[in-house]
């Protein structure tokens, strides 16, 4: 979870999940990019692809906008400024 110090409310929340990496592993794994460059070359190529796909302005605006559409079943007593 995440460190007390590192919540702020309505944005990270106390009980999301949070990433701590340590030092060996990351070393290892930058050496490991390093040396198999080709390996991990495609499969960015991969998830370039699928954020592509997945992920334009359009698709993202839409979500957006549904998420914060107001069909008035809402609670009115709601204020937006």
């Amino acid at each position: 979870n995440v460190q007390p110090e590192a919540v702020w409310n309505g944005v990270i929340e106390k009980e999301s999940q949070w990433a701590y990496p340590e030092e060996i592993s990351f070393k290892k794994l930058l050496r490991e990019v390093k040396t198999d460059n080709a390996k991990f070359r495609r499969r960015a190529s991969k998830l370039k692809k699928h954020l592509r796909e997945n992920f334009t302005e359009e698709k993202m605006y839409s979500l957006f906008i549904d998420s914060v559409n107001f069909t008035g079943e809402e609670d009115e007593s709601i204020i937006v400024l």
